[in-house]
């Protein structure tokens, strides 16, 4: 990452074995629910004070690159925002092994929601500039904060729950 790019929120993710299919590894489904959780702690770090209801999911593309397996136990999650427009938020995701190895790799198109009108609202300045410094939250030694995902609990929420930006 470079200096010009915001900094990515970093979380774990842990496996369960429910997330593997037949064929032993994760199943692709899954992907969207861990990257889910990985953007929901970006909007926790980001957005503390705003309720994940204030946003919908409107486009989602993933490039699967490794196989992960429930022997990698867990994942790291990385996320920060790309290009903001009128109401929509791109956010860049990704899921890496413990050994640095991406895994799964995409982005997400969110968009402001306003539950009165049920329709796209644009984005206010306060939350413009909370979403391109929402990794930038590092001690003075340049670590983030550790950043724990629902996932590390024993069941992950479901839909509709505080965790599930956009859904």
């Amino acid at each position: 990452m470079t200096n010009n790019e915001p900094a990515s929120v970093h979380v774990e993710v842990l496996l369960r074995h429910r997330d593997i299919d037949a064929l032993g590894h994760v199943n692709q489904a899954v992907y969207h629910e861990l990257l889910e959780e990985v953007r929901a702690a970006f909007f926790r770090r980001a957005l503390p004070e705003l309720p994940f209801t204030g946003y919908v999911l409107a486009h989602v593309e993933l490039d699967y690159r490794h196989e992960v397996r429930i022997e990698d136990r867990q994942l790291v999650g990385e996320c920060h925002a790309g290009r903001l427009g009128r109401s929509s938020i791109e956010l860049l995701h990704r899921l890496l092994l413990g050994d640095g190895t991406v895994a799964v790799e995409g982005r997400a198109v969110l968009v402001a929601w306003d539950q009165e009108s049920r329709r796209a609202r644009p984005l206010t300045q306060d939350e413009r500039e909370a979403l391109h410094s929402a990794g930038d939250r590092r001690d003075a030694a340049g670590a983030e904060p550790p950043t724990s995902s629902p996932a590390t609990q024993a069941s992950r929420p479901g839909p509709g729950s505080e965790a599930s930006p956009g859904t």
